[in-house]
């Protein structure tokens, strides 16, 4: 079947040049398919391993690369698009944007050779460049954020420290078993969790064909109905940070069912009333699950210690995996002028979805195939490193076109 929506309408492809200016403005251009990369490399590593070549222990490289790497580019991405538009600031300048992407794709090539410190140390800075380019633009805002995205900016934050925590120990210094285990959090989990429920408040009510409550008349006052979503926002914040307290402290339980049971009620609260949930259509289908998805991974990995890892997975490829390919998608699809084609059910997205949730049935299965285990979870790696390769050839070329109104 030929693709429809990679044909020269409504806009056509750009050339190179226009392309490189277009991504300095829209910086998800240049991100979205360095997360790609990074993802199928990352989850490269254990088909790799099994036949015997490993440039690196899988099981420190791999989420390392997946978060850094995969989430990172994506979260960058996103943010250095969407925060100049929301706080009608300048872009970010080339320079800047090249020393971010310079930082986070030296900091993977680190891990994927096993350079660990060297890798945490470099990401660190990556994010540490992301904060100061929008911290030192906010006082010079012509609007307010919306409320929700003092997750993502929580969210950087946080990982910024728990990268540099690691760095710290990978380099043969002691931090003590709770930061230990309180920095992988704040990283591993923090840094997809956090902008996945900012973006889920202001987004997500739209998909649903609701007005988004995030969204205020443009002013740099402080209404009381922002302070107040702005308030919920980051309540639910800090109790996410409490569950990464209690879990480095060894109390698993409570802080998987605490970090459960906020994003249920964050959700509850700040989602319109009457919001059609059950909408069909692809993209609003994987929203769904990919939500479903995040808080069984958390609440299952608190019940079942012994398979905690194993259960996370359903937050890591069942939630962030399959929410950074919708948002991903909309972004896609919407900056080049072709939401239309999302409006309802897309075939393509549809393959993708059925080839994460495989993927997912894979992983999770893999246990009770004992002696075969890594083979099994090298087939599950190879389904989600096909599945990034389809879905980047079906919205990948995207990024070379327009929205209308460029």
């Amino acid at each position: 079947m030929q693709r429809q929506w990679l044909k020269n309408e409504p806009t056509k492809a750009l050339s190179f040049r226009d392309y490189f200016r277009l991504g300095i403005k829209e910086p998800y251009r240049f991100f979205f398919p360095l997360g790609i990369f990074w993802g199928i490399i990352g989850t490269l590593l254990w088909p790799l391993s099994t036949f015997g070549w490993m440039p690196s222990v899988p099981a420190l490289s791999h989420p390392r690369i997946m978060i850094e790497g995969f989430v990172g580019s994506f979260v960058i991405g996103f943010l250095c698009t969407s925060l100049p538009r929301l706080l009608e600031v300048p872009p970010l300048s080339f320079i800047l944007l090249f020393l971010i992407g310079l930082f986070l794709f030296v900091s993977n090539s680190f891990h994927f050779f096993g350079f660990f410190a060297a890798g945490d140390l470099s990401f660190g800075f990556s994010l540490l460049l992301f904060l100061f380019a929008f911290v030192s633009r906010f006082p010079f805002r012509k609007d307010n954020p919306p409320p929700s995205f003092s997750f993502p900016f929580f969210g950087v934050a946080g990982a910024t420290l728990g990268t540099f925590l690691q760095a710290i120990e990978e380099s043969g210094r002691s931090i003590g078993l709770f930061l230990h285990h309180f920095s992988l959090l704040l990283l591993f989990q923090g840094l997809p969790l956090f902008p996945i429920l900012g973006v889920s408040a202001y987004f997500l009510p739209r998909v649903f064909d609701k007005e988004s409550p995030e969204i205020f008349p443009t002013s740099l006052q402080f209404s009381k109905q922002w302070i107040k979503r702005a308030f919920l926002a980051t309540t639910a914040a800090f109790f996410l940070l409490l569950s990464f307290i209690f879990e480095a402290a060894g109390l698993f339980f409570a802080g998987g069912i605490l970090r459960a049971c906020t994003i249920i009620g964050y959700l509850l609260i700040a989602f319109p009333t009457k919001i059609n949930l059950l909408k069909r259509g692809t993209v609003p289908r994987g929203f769904r699950l990919a939500l479903l998805f995040s808080v069984l991974g958390f609440i299952l990995s608190s019940f079942f210690l012994l398979k905690r890892a194993d259960w996370l997975h359903l937050f890591f490829l069942g939630g962030g995996g399959l929410m950074i390919i919708m948002v991903g998608s909309r972004v896609v699809f919407g900056f080049s002028g072709r939401t239309s084609f999302l409006s309802s059910y897309f075939y393509p997205l549809d393959i993708v979805t059925l080839g994460v949730l495989l993927s997912l049935l894979l992983r999770l299965t893999a246990d009770f195939f004992a002696t075969l285990r890594p083979i099994v979870i090298s087939f599950a790696a190879t389904l989600w490193i096909v599945v990034l390769i389809y879905w980047g050839l079906t919205a990948l070329p995207l990024v070379f076109f327009p929205d209308t109104e460029d």
